[in-house]
Formats: structure tokens, sequence, C-alpha cells
């Protein structure tokens, strides 16, 4: 007995019709499975590159900070001693004056003063450096986030010599002590000595 064609068309048509139904009822837990395991692999790798950006923009502010800080300090001293008439600093109550010898700025407190008879005192104290004018209060050179080493400071030249100059050296360093360290060296002629 055979079938009629027209049962046969039939037949294949419910079967497309319940394949239909079947396929449209929506996505299987395998493919949701896969689609969400892509999803978390895309989020973590963005999360991740988004991290070391933060990471490379937080580190290059804080070289920033530390290189502007330093060359404000360099600039501020380098004024103090261009303006120079004398340079000394206290040993043991005694002034002594800057000749042809190196001591730390942590030890002795320096004394500037400038043609106008005006005295300037630069310390270091408490990972700070203060610069002091006459009687007014105490300038702070550094913030809080940076600290410095304390300053050496080379006098070049004698008393007979026309041509004093100045070396100041320190580091700075990032408060947290991290490996963000930066070396500042400068040589300043004293023109008024």
């Amino acid at each position: 007995m055979t079938i009629p064609a027209y049962f046969k068309k039939q037949e294949h048509f419910s079967a497309l019709k319940s394949k239909r139904n079947f396929s449209s009822q929506g996505f299987t837990l395998i493919e949701l499975l896969v689609v969400s395991s892509l999803v978390v692999l895309l989020l973590l790798s963005v999360s991740s590159m988004f991290m070391t950006y933060l990471v490379s923009n937080a580190q290059t502010n804080i070289r920033r900070q530390i290189k502007s800080e330093g060359n404000q300090m360099v600039s501020q001293l380098e004024f103090l001693f261009r303006s120079a008439q004398s340079v000394s600093y206290q040993s043991n109550g005694l002034p002594i004056t800057c000749n042809n010898n190196s001591f730390s700025l942590g030890s002795y407190p320096l004394v500037i003063r400038d043609a106008d008879n005006n005295q300037y005192t630069v310390r270091f104290s408490s990972e700070k450096v203060y610069v002091q004018n006459g009687t007014n209060p105490e300038n702070e050179l550094n913030t809080t986030y940076v600290v410095p080493s304390a300053p050496t400071i080379t006098c070049y030249g004698n008393a007979t010599s026309q041509n004093k100059s100045i070396k100041i050296d320190f580091t700075l360093q990032w408060q947290d002590g991290g490996s963000f360290i930066e070396n500042f060296t400068t040589t300043t002629q004293l023109r008024n000595t």
C-alpha cells in the first residue's frame, strides 16, 4: 500500500513545523553558557587593560610631581645662592664660612646674606626643607607627598677667590618609599661675593 502524495506533503510540512516550533522556543543551556563565558572573558580583559592604564597613569603623575617639586626646590635654592653676599653655616653655635668644604644641611642650618643685608636661613628637619627670611615665618620647599634627603652643600672657592660656587645635591622620594626616586644636582655661581 502506497501513501498518497497528499499525505506525504502533509507529513513533510508537519515535520518542518515541529522543527520550527522546537527551534523558536529559545537557546539551549550550552549556548547560554558559551555566550556568558565569552562575555565574562571579554569583561575581564577590558577591566585588566583599564586597571593597567590607571596604574601607569598614576605612576606617571607621581614621577611628574617629584620632578616638578625637585625643579622648584632647585630654582629657589639657586636664586638664594646667586644673590648671596655671604654663605655660612652653624656648627656648635659658631658660624663657619662656606669655603672649600662640604656638609649636610641636615646637620647644620645654612645662613645666606644678600647684598641688601637680608638674611635667609635654610634648614632641613623632619623630611622637609625650610627657608626663612629674617623673622618671617618659615616656608616649606616640598610637600608632604615628596620626601627629600638632607641636601649636601659643597662650597668651592675661599675668601680670596673671585669665583665662588656652591653645589647642591639631594634626592626626592615618594612618601610611601616606593621605587620613585629622583636625584637633583645643581651648581650655582655666587655673583656678589
